[in-house]
């Protein structure tokens, strides 16, 4: 088949080629795509710019188009012209935007367009089912990262934690951190915290080691692929604590399982 993936995530090359920073975009895009060409498709990639979709967009030859991460009605013409000359459009779901402000007339209208529904999730097919009357094929995300030997070996002058995510995760950071406080009363605490750098990222671990006067320490480490997987590596404990929230339920367990096939034990 000719398969075209188009998303707004940006792509970029690296030395392994095509990645990106955002998660979904490897596991929904990246990772499928690179299967789905060693299997024999005609696979394409397309990012999608912000505003009118360009006309040659409309032409890419291609027997199926998964659209993935496609938040503005801009899009709505490539989905129809693509149906228009015969094309299977499938839309694929890792985000509950059916409630939010500025998306969701667009998410419910690309849901009823759409020739296929794909979910990350169950909980995000139900939202989508509770939002639309749709079903969604659930396919959850591949795991990513090197396979490492099981270890849980923690010693003295502390156990060494390991935190990774999105920014917009810090929430449950902070919101859970008196669980890493009861640990930190027991045994010292090395905190690895690694996001994107910014105001709010240092002003969690510092109000985190304040309550836990030499008994915490910590850093952030600006996110890399290599160093996400170095410092699975490293640590002793992965923590991936969650708010309880709708918006929560729908991700799926891509943290988990990629820390669990590191080897490291998961506090989750």
């Amino acid at each position: 088949m000719r398969i075209l993936f188009a998303t707004m995530a940006a792509i970029t090359q690296g030395p392994a080629g095509p990645t990106s920073t955002f998660a979904s975009a490897r596991y929904r895009v990246l990772i499928p795509a690179t299967q789905l060409g060693r299997l024999g498709h005609a696979v394409q990639i397309a990012t999608l710019p912000h505003g009118p979709v360009p006309a040659s967009f409309l032409q890419v030859p291609c027997d199926a188009m998964v659209l993935s991460k496609s938040f503005f009605p801009e899009h709505e013409p490539l989905v129809a012209a693509m149906q228009a000359r015969g094309v299977k459009v499938v839309a694929d779901y890792c985000d509950d935007h059916f409630e939010h402000p500025e998306y969701a007339q667009w998410f419910k209208r690309l849901a009823i367009m759409a020739d296929e529904l794909v979910a990350s999730t169950a909980a995000m097919a139900a939202a989508i089912r509770s939002h639309t009357g749709r079903e969604a094929r659930v396919i959850t995300d591949p795991v990513e990262g090197r396979r490492g030997a099981p270890a849980f070996s923690p010693r003295l002058p502390a156990v060494r934690i390991l935190w990774f995510g999105h920014p917009t995760n810090l929430e449950s950071l902070a919101a859970k951190a008196p669980e890493l406080q009861a640990l930190a009363s027991r045994m010292p605490v090395d905190l690895t915290i690694i996001t994107e750098r910014s105001v709010e990222s240092d002003a969690v671990l510092a109000g985190m080691a304040a309550a836990s006067p030499g008994r915490m320490r910590g850093r952030v480490v600006p996110w890399t692929l290599e160093g996400t997987w170095k410092a699975l590596e490293q640590a002793d404990v992965v923590w991936i604590p969650v708010i309880d929230s709708a918006r929560k339920a729908v991700k799926s367990p891509n943290r988990l399982i990629e820390s669990l096939w590191a080897g490291r034990l998961v506090v989750a």
